[in-house]
């Protein structure tokens, strides 16, 4: 989605989107308490901050890595930064989940 939508209105527009849905999962998250259930309390919390976080990341690795951010991030492809990235999230839910 964010993708699609990069082309059309650039990054600065996905970006503010995906911190307001961040900021507003935050605010829902922070109205748990210890009797809400995951399907009706937890679940729609998670799927905003994955909206949210998904309009961050995406434009922002993309306008960093093919515009080249004056030559900075100008080598890496962006899809060998995805794959990178998912190597840094997989050792740390291992690591913070114990699975071996």
């Amino acid at each position: 989605m964010a993708g699609r939508l990069y082309d059309k209105v650039g990054p600065r527009p996905l970006l503010v989107l995906g911190l307001v849905l961040g900021a507003l999962a935050m605010v829902w998250f922070a109205q748990l308490d210890p009797s809400s259930s995951y399907v009706g309390h937890v679940l729609p919390g998670l799927v905003v901050l994955g909206l949210g976080m998904g309009n961050i990341f995406a434009p922002g690795i993309y306008t960093v890595t093919a515009q080249g951010a004056a030559g900075f991030m100008s080598g890496p492809e962006p899809q060998q930064v995805t794959v990178e990235e998912g190597r840094v999230t997989e050792v740390t839910l291992t690591y913070d989940t114990g699975i071996r």
